[in-house]
């Protein structure tokens, strides 16, 4: 199993950042190669929810299947996300910070196919480099928006 963390600080309030995070409309916003989100059981994003996640990497489309495992608003989130190549855990924490948010991303990724074994070590680092992309485009649109 191979761990990456990303952190980063917002410049909005928490609850700011957690209602654009979690928002099922806006995925497509800040998740690189982002093409679709079906759900799949219960309501998206709460604890037991089940959906189907599909991206665009690597040129393909990726299917992921989403089982969410935890969802306390503008605390954390984890879910554990997986198909038949890569199983992955992935932990959110937000710090309260007051007019700012510090958001903590910890992943555990595991390879289950035996070819993409072999490649892990570039697997691991490509999807943490995207996932470090992905919490800078976040940063970047809540920063830029207004508060209604």
């Amino acid at each position: 199993m191979e761990v990456f963390e990303n952190e980063i600080t917002i410049d909005k309030p928490v609850q700011e950042v957690w209602d654009f995070f979690s928002t099922r409309g806006n995925l497509h916003k800040w998740l690189q190669g982002f093409q679709s989100v079906r759900v799949t059981k219960g309501e998206f994003g709460q604890p037991g929810a089940r959906a189907e996640h599909t991206y665009r990497a690597l040129g393909r489309s990726i299917v992921m299947n989403e089982r969410v495992l935890v969802s306390e608003p503008c605390k954390r989130f984890e879910s554990f996300v997986s198909n038949p190549a890569i199983d992955t855990g992935v932990k959110t924490m937000f710090e309260d910070l007051g007019e700012k948010t510090k958001v903590k991303c910890y992943v555990e990724v595991d390879i289950k196919s035996r070819p993409l074994k072999l490649i892990k070590k570039l697997i691991v680092k490509y999807s943490a480099e995207r996932s470090k992309n992905d919490w800078k485009k976040l940063k970047s649109i809540v920063e830029r928006k207004q508060k209604s």
